[in-house]
């Protein structure tokens, strides 16, 4: 008689897999035993090589404020502060320090003052000398510090002695501020025996002739700022304009015409036609232009004007002014007259811009500098 066969023991510990019926169960857990034990050792590798790179961060990080930072380049010209509302001598001042003829000038009348021992009689000359000589010290560092700017606080005193305007905190005309300058250094040089060689200087010759006579009045005016006109009216859309519309300096050294009505003195007609022209004799070593921009209701005429040049005239500064007829703020953009460049100088903040930044045509531009090439 057959014997029962006896009932296989499991053990309790199995070193091979099972070749039971259960093989497959038990195959599968296996599988998944394994399979979240690398699930394991993968997220403790992963958190592993987040925490070295983390410490590498930190490293670097800790490295990088070690080492010295990197410096922008440096600032091309030193700002000025805006000290009580002086937005509108700075860019003037920024121009006209960059302009090499003017620079010359002043020099030349302040060593004249010194040698004569009249610097005390000559204030606004003085502290331009001053100025320039701070100036280029501070172009001449590697770079420019965040406390690297000038004040114009006691040029404003000097002009003081010549004009009551400057005795107060009030915002002025940049305009104004440019020919009370001009003015003054004249002035505290005709008692030197060495007179200003004002660069700006020019003849402005007006021309009149009757169309019933003929006759013919000229008169020739001295001037430091040429004027462009704008052809818009301040309450006209601008932006509609067309380049053919926009004033540039061509007008400017093509002169104007214009025909008016005015008594004549020769043939004695009333309100007789006239036809009259104004144009520069001679142009000047820096050419000036002003822009007026308000009316006689103080409103702000916004037409742009194109900055162009002419092969005798190369735009080398613009004064701008934005906000309204009765305020706003004034600033510049100065060509270096040694590589070209440009820079934009808003007060104590200055920027390096391009070429084509600076002759974009222009509905700020207040006054334009032109270097007059020698034909």
């Amino acid at each position: 008689m057959p014997s029962t066969p006896s009932t296989p023991s499991t053990p309790s510990t199995p070193s091979t897999p099972s070749t039971g019926s259960n093989n497959g169960t038990s195959l599968l857990k296996r599988r998944k035993i394994d399979h979240a034990d690398d699930t394991a050792s993968s997220t403790k590798k992963g958190s592993n090589e987040r925490s070295r790179n983390k410490r590498k961060t930190t490293e670097e990080a800790t490295a990088c404020r070690e080492l010295p930072r990197k410096t922008k380049k440096p600032r091309p010209i030193p700002g000025f502060a805006n000290d009580r509302n002086l937005c509108y001598l700075n860019s003037v001042t920024q121009i006209l320090l960059a302009q090499p003829a003017f620079v010359d000038a002043i020099l030349a009348a302040n060593t004249a003052n010194v040698t004569q021992n009249k610097t005390a009689s000559a204030a606004v000359t003085t502290e331009l000398a001053r100025l320039i000589a701070e100036r280029t010290r501070l172009q001449a560092k590697p770079t420019l510090a965040r406390g690297d700017f000038l004040s114009l606080h006691a040029l404003k005193t000097a002009l003081a002695t010549h004009s009551a305007l400057y005795n107060n905190d009030e915002q002025q005309d940049a305009q104004e501020a440019f020919e009370q300058i001009i003015e003054a250094v004249g002035k505290e040089s005709d008692s030197t025996t060495l007179a200003f060689a004002c660069p700006f200087t020019h003849t402005i010759q007006e021309t009149t002739r009757c169309a019933g006579c003929g006759h013919v009045t000229i008169i020739e005016e001295e001037h430091v700022s040429a004027t462009m006109n704008l052809r818009g009216d301040p309450t006209s859309a601008s932006s509609n304009k067309t380049d053919s519309e926009n004033p540039s300096i061509q007008d400017i050294l093509d002169g104007t015409r214009e025909t008016i009505e005015r008594d004549c003195h020769c043939c004695k007609a009333k309100l007789a036609t006239h036809e009259r022209a104004r144009r520069i004799e001679e142009l000047p070593s820096i050419l000036a232009v002003h822009i007026p921009r308000v009316d006689d209701f103080l409103r702000k005429i916004d037409d742009k004007v194109a900055l162009d040049e002419t092969p005798e005239c190369v735009l080398t500064g613009i004064v701008h002014h934005r906000g309204t007829g009765a305020r706003g703020h004034y600033y510049a953009s100065v060509r270096n007259a040694d590589d070209g460049t440009w820079t934009m100088a808003d007060d104590a903040r200055v920027r390096r811009m391009t070429h084509k930044e600076a002759f974009q045509r222009s509905s700020t531009s207040s006054m334009l500098f032109y270097a007059v090439e020698d034909s």
